[in-house]
């Protein structure tokens, strides 16, 4: 039997404004930043779900709409202009 293990992040440390594109998360400013363009053109050709934190602290599917749990996001690297922080997946 194959089983998925799947494992989340303590997303109350992620700042607000915050965009999770697969296993990559930045910081609002930073993603709209022209000079990060190519970057986060990669994220998101390399695909996987997209999640946006608000400036309120919920997280909203990216397709949906929908306010969702921050259990669903994965571990990820952070980056903003002047910081790279891991947020490695919790059990």
């Amino acid at each position: 039997m194959n089983k998925e293990i799947t494992s989340s992040v303590d997303t109350n440390l992620m700042p607000n404004g915050t965009v999770v594109i697969g296993n990559k998360a930045f910081d609002l400013a930073y993603a709209n930043d022209v000079a990060n363009e190519e970057e986060i053109s990669k994220a998101i050709v390399t695909g996987g779900l997209v999640y946006v934190k608000d400036y309120d602290g919920n997280w909203i599917d990216n397709v949906t709409g929908d306010i969702v749990e921050g259990s669903v996001i994965p571990a990820v690297v952070y980056k903003s202009d002047d910081k790279t922080i891991n947020f490695d997946a919790v059990n």
